[in-house]
């Protein structure tokens, strides 16, 4: 390991569409094995296995949902056996499209905007 106590993984939002993450781990002790990140996407109870290099320790990953909840375990595979070395935090993916949320404040303030000052350039002729 390079600088933690412990392995860890750390989740974040690159867009709607896709994350990252980024991992320490001990990559000495895998003496061959398959090293795996496992994206569980928990809103809809799914999860991909991604094979990635041993050498890694960052990876950019599609998750191709907006708007849903994911989270990222690293661990290796033997045979058909998972062994988890570390679990990242829960991340939700933002939007693919724009709010529902109709505030009438803040979308007329550009039309308040140009009659105000239509109002102060006619005071002004």
């Amino acid at each position: 390991m390079r600088g933690f106590e412990s392995p860890r993984i750390v989740l974040m939002i690159r867009d709607p569409l896709w994350i990252f993450c980024y991992w320490d781990i001990d990559q000495d002790n895998l003496n061959g094995e398959t090293l795996v990140l496992k994206l569980d996407n928990i809103t809809r109870n799914e999860t991909t296995d991604i094979v990635i290099d041993k050498y890694a320790n960052n990876w950019h990953i599609y998750a191709g949902y907006p708007d849903e909840e994911f989270r990222v375990r690293i661990g290796t595979i033997v045979g058909n056996r998972f062994t988890q070395i570390a679990e990242s935090n829960i991340v939700r993916t933002p939007r693919n499209s724009p709010s529902d949320i109709y505030d009438e404040y803040f979308s007329d303030i550009f039309y308040r905007h140009i009659n105000l000052h239509n109002e102060m350039s006619s005071k002004f002729l």
